[in-house]
């Protein structure tokens, strides 16, 4: 996955052969099939940490398998919980069930190989944003194990305070992919409804700091909506004038007259996906 070329997440990983998913293999080399289990047991393990949660469809594909059954097999096993979808097969996309991790789950991964950007386990799960965060994980897939992938590692929402200085006040995006040849840090962010108004407004300046604080190299827009993406391609450059929104004595937002920002050191590129 180059930084302009996202695949579309219906790309299936039948012949995977980006540089982190060998050296997986060769790390598997050599080793019982009681290690070999461990191994993917913690990388299973350290994902969902990491996210908070996932789903038996990403679960596989971070592992490279064909066939399902692990993420079931983890849960018979005491580490993963399982919980039902009120939404699941009234919304594409959103699965009967997600993953969590047990304390049994939480306490293997901190004990053996505890993420260094988290300071504990949380499970940050928005009922109305199980599709978009799915499909933010399956590009996380994509970009460190797809057949084109370009990256080395992601960070999650939940690492990029520590990881990357990125604060409240700046564009928290819902993936970053580092290339570690060259350095450059991507802030992929997934829409798919549009931005209006004084949330439209703070996304564009929020986007800006983060570029020109360089806690980022460049944003990725990806959208299944060519209207989405031609929103950002005009109204997120260098030289637009943006609307600055404060919040008065009644801590209600309001737009002062005159009061703009012009966005400066923009990077942007865009990509449509089919979901």
């Amino acid at each position: 996955m180059a930084n302009n070329e996202i695949q579309t997440v219906e790309h299936k990983q039948k012949h995977d052969t980006s540089k982190a998913r060998m050296a997986a293999v060769e790390l598997m080399q050599g080793l019982t099939p009681q290690e070999r289990g461990v191994e993917k047991r913690l990388e299973v393990l350290e994902w969902v940490y990491r996210w908070g949660w996932s789903s038996a469809q990403v679960i596989h594909e971070w592992l490279g398998l064909q066939r399902r059954g692990f993420a079931t097999r983890l849960e018979k096993q005491g580490f993963l919980q399982s919980h039902v979808m009120p939404y699941a097969g009234g919304v594409k996309g959103v699965p009967d069930r997600i993953f969590t991790l047990t304390e049994l789950g939480v306490n293997e991964i901190e004990a053996r190989h505890p993420p260094r950007y988290i300071e504990a386990y949380r499970v940050n799960l928005n009922q109305q944003q199980v599709r978009h965060d799915l499909i933010v994980q399956r590009l996380a897939v994509l970009g460190l194990h797809g057949s084109a992938a370009d990256y080395s590692h992601c960070y999650t929402p939940a690492e990029m305070s520590l990881a990357l200085g990125l604060e409240d006040t700046d564009k928290r995006p819902d993936l970053v992919l580092l290339d570690d040849q060259t350095g450059i840090l991507t802030a992929v962010e997934l829409e798919l409804s549009r931005k209006k108004g004084r949330e439209w407004d703070q996304t564009r300046i929020r986007i800006a700091k983060a570029l020109n604080e360089k806690k980022v190299h460049t944003f990725l827009i990806v959208s299944n909506s060519d209207a989405i993406l031609e929103q950002y391609r005009r109204q997120l450059r260098n030289g637009v004038k943006v609307q600055h929104w404060t919040k008065n004595a009644a801590r209600q937002w309001v737009d002062l007259p005159n009061d703009t920002v012009t966005l400066q050191g923009i990077h942007l590129t865009t990509q449509k996906v089919s979901l």
